[in-house]
């Protein structure tokens, strides 16, 4: 068995421990990801300085990738690196480069993970491939998407195409079946494993006046902010001596200004470097995800896999995922009351705190192992021979 697996950067959390799963298992399975002209970082992947040359990349060849040698295969993760848009004829040159790439390692099974478009689109017109595979981590887009339209087009051309969409919860297949017309018996549900590949990062500890509680991820409307803002604003009446940042880049859909002059609340809205922001995280009491509404969420692993409890909103899977005085609290969504009263709760509360932290260790960890994910996969993708 041979598979492609296609992926983009701001997915490697949850890639990159899936594709070494896969390795393990025995399955032949090549990873590509295509990356801008003016690349330097996404999700875990960082890099000094953008490749600017167009061009198919090991990762082995990548220095900044060293740390992941011992993670995944490296000499079976290629980059596509991808020239400056003016240069639009050696895009051409590029993808035919990439078919042949591809095309001479005569994969059984495409594996995609994100909507295709341009001449991505060639991946769905290779000879030799018997299945073409689809992890749907939104069922249904967020609210306040950028180009909500365009990309539900690319979504709906793309969903045409695939035979197995692979859902990462129970709760929304229903309806995405019936928004996109797709039969139950095309879809099979699987899970987020631990991310694990944040131990293999250098974590930038730093020290802290105030014990923080965050929100980090990007910053669009779905997110909810607001809420937690205008939360916290009670919290600082009962209590003084916590602050609240607010990590992430992104468009700032709400007026800050009523914040401005409050020193237990930092809006940092920029970019995060996975070390910095492991640190920052690492560091907090614990999470904070108010989001308006949701699928799951990649800011759940992250945070459990740093043993740091998570206050989120009752929307998509996330009760399924924290598990309301398990691994954390859930509330409901778009509700400053409730949501103070449980931050003021455990910041006062050091005892339940703790008891989280303690059931993520031990009992989360050991639930969320790739091996049974990728066993699903396999059944999937067929046999192995």
């Amino acid at each position: 068995m041979k598979v492609i697996y296609y992926s983009k950067p701001f997915f490697a959390d949850c890639d990159f421990p899936l594709i070494k799963e896969m390795q393990t298992k025995g399955i032949n399975v090549r990873y590509y990801m295509p990356i801008g002209y003016n690349f330097t970082s996404s999700s875990i992947l960082e890099t000094n300085k953008p490749i600017r040359k167009w061009g198919i990349y090991k990762a082995s060849k990548i220095k900044e990738m060293e740390k992941y040698k011992d993670c995944l295969d490296l000499d079976k993760l290629y980059l596509i690196c991808g020239r400056n848009r003016k240069w639009w004829p050696m895009s051409w040159l590029l993808w035919i480069s990439l078919y042949i790439h591809i095309l001479l390692f005569r994969a059984d099974i495409i594996h995609i993970t994100w909507q295709l478009h341009g001449l991505e689109k060639f991946l769905f017109y290779l000879p030799f491939v018997s299945k073409k595979i689809m992890t749907v981590h939104d069922p249904l887009q967020h609210s306040g998407t950028i180009n909500e339209e365009g990309e539900e087009k690319k979504r709906v051309r793309t969903f045409k195409s695939i035979d197995t969409f692979i859902l990462l919860n129970n709760q929304q297949v229903d309806v995405f079946s019936k928004t996109y017309n797709i039969p139950n018996n095309k879809i099979l549900v699987s899970k987020l494993g631990v991310y694990d590949s944040i131990k293999y990062l250098k974590i930038e500890q730093k020290s802290i006046e105030k014990p923080d509680i965050m929100f980090f991820g990007q910053i669009l409307p779905y997110t909810g902010i607001e809420y937690l803002l205008d939360a916290m604003l009670e919290v600082n009446k009962v209590c003084k001596n916590v602050s609240c940042i607010i990590a992430g880049g992104g468009h700032i859909y709400f007026d800050i200004s009523k914040y401005a002059d409050k020193d237990f609340i930092k809006i940092e809205n920029r970019y995060f470097g996975i070390s910095e922001l492991a640190g920052l995280v690492s560091n907090s009491l614990f999470v904070v995800c108010p989001y308006k509404d949701a699928t799951q969420s990649g800011v759940v692993q992250t945070a459990f896999a740093l043993g740091v409890p998570i206050i989120a909103t009752n929307v998509g899977a996330l009760p399924d995922m924290i598990k309301d005085n398990v691994y954390g609290k859930i509330i409901p969504p778009c509700d400053v009351e409730s949501l103070a009263s449980v931050m003021i709760d455990l910041i006062q509360n050091t005892e339940k705190l703790n008891l989280f932290k303690n059931n993520i260790k031990s009992q989360w960890l050991s639930s969320m192992s790739w091996k049974p994910i990728v066993e699903n996969y396999v059944n999937v993708y067929g046999k192995i021979k």
